[in-house]
């Protein structure tokens, strides 16, 4: 009879354990240079700095660039709690990533049928 796998656990070495919070602790730094990059190309496409050439036209309807820069926060928010909180169960993140997902790529695709016709 095959016993269950068993989950990994923590390594015990102190120099392996400080280099994982190491790796981890980049790909967090890696992930806010990454949100930090999509709150300033959404603030330069909805115009949000007015420049001199028509300060006060925006690229589109107001509610229409709320909705895109509310799904940009939505997905970095869901990121930040998958990859912060030590969850016991894999379908707690994974409901998470599929609730973040696939509103943003079905509004995606919406835009680009609607962009087409």
């Amino acid at each position: 009879m095959r016993t269950p796998p068993r989950s990994p656990s923590p390594p015990q070495d102190h120099g392996l354990r400080k280099g994982l919070d190491g790796a981890v602790f980049r790909m967090l730094r890696g992930a806010r240079w990454l949100a930090l990059l999509c709150l300033v190309i959404a603030a330069l496409a909805g115009r949000t700095f007015p420049t001199g050439d028509d300060p006060t036209a925006l690229p589109g309807p107001l509610g229409w660039a709320r909705l895109i820069i509310g799904q940009a926060a939505w997905c970095t928010l869901t990121a930040v709690v998958i990859v912060t909180v030590s969850w016991s169960e894999r379908i707690v993140p994974q409901v998470l990533f599929r609730v973040a997902l696939v509103p943003t790529l079905l509004t995606v695709w919406f835009e680009r049928a609607a962009i087409r016709t």
